[in-house]
């Protein structure tokens, strides 16, 4: 040490505090030279020893004691977890082959209905097939047409009332609709003037929204009375269909539907019909 006393002796031998204290890692040799023979026992690579770690020397040094309560609590712990699992798995495996088992069961059970099936559907097959007549023995036998006249002229009637009644059907369902449309009409929104005013009366700071107790008598009253022919709706509305348009206010009060039109128009044109003949 310069511009100091310097010091000089043996230092202390290193107290040990481990048992077995870690052995460092020797530095590796590099061995001898090409061509020279090695001694008995040695190799040309020098075995590396593995460097022990602090904490498995301290486990050596000093174990856990045997009467460790936490610790025979946790190697319990581990037994009973084995053994729950263990049974837990046979459980499983013992529930998976009962579902094997009855599946196989189902699938057998299942096969023997089809084939049951299967059978009853063939003899069904060959009774129609051997019964009913073919396109064949169709074709080959003669049917000729219908040569009396009232015969022929009762089918050309029938045929004229169908197609008369379902024209005559349509006519009316357009006419229901026609006048309903006609009805509705007058509530329709056409001008700017009126959608306004529309908009202010429903965004009315003082309106009142009543509220209306429909019992079931009320209800049955209202059906009874608005029941009757010629009130304004499709007679395929039906019960129903009345005391909702009368209950949101969609129907007309005392307005002639296309049944009192119709029975106006029809008692109407008879007495102009008699009052014709009679001149």
């Amino acid at each position: 040490m310069s511009g100091g006393k310097r010091l000089s002796g043996i230092l202390p031998r290193p107290r040990q505090v481990l048992e077995f204290p870690p052995l460092r890692q020797k530095k590796v040799d590099q061995g001898y030279a090409e061509g020279i023979q090695h001694p008995p026992g040695s190799l040309r690579e020098p075995i590396i020893k593995p460097f022990p770690h602090l904490k498995s020397l301290v486990h050596k040094s000093s174990p856990n004691p045997r009467q460790n309560g936490v610790k025979n609590y946790k190697d319990e712990i581990s037994r009973l977890r084995r053994t729950y699992y263990r049974q837990a798995i046979a459980a499983a495996y013992d529930r998976y082959m009962m579902n094997l088992r009855k599946q196989a069961a189902a699938a057998e059970v299942e096969k023997e209905r089809l084939e049951k099936q299967k059978t009853g559907l063939k003899l069904r097959m060959e009774d129609r097939i051997f019964t009913l007549p073919t396109v064949e023995s169709f074709l080959l036998t003669y049917h000729p047409p219908a040569t009396d006249p009232e015969v022929k002229r009762a089918e050309k009637l029938h045929r004229q009332s169908a197609q008369i009644h379902r024209l005559t059907q349509e006519v009316q369902r357009r006419a229901r609709q026609l006048v309903d449309l006609h009805q509705n009409a007058e509530t329709f929104i056409v001008s700017i003037d009126e959608l306004n005013k529309r908009i202010d009366e429903e965004f009315a700071d003082d309106k009142e929204f009543p509220l209306v107790d429909y019992s079931y008598r009320t209800l049955s009253a209202l059906v009874n009375e608005r029941m009757r022919p010629g009130y304004g709706l499709d007679e395929r509305d039906g019960v129903y269909s009345t005391v909702v348009r009368e209950l949101v206010g969609t129907s007309f009060r005392g307005r002639p539907g296309y049944a009192e039109i119709e029975e106006a128009l029809t008692t109407q044109v008879e007495p102009d019909a008699e009052k014709t003949k009679a001149e």
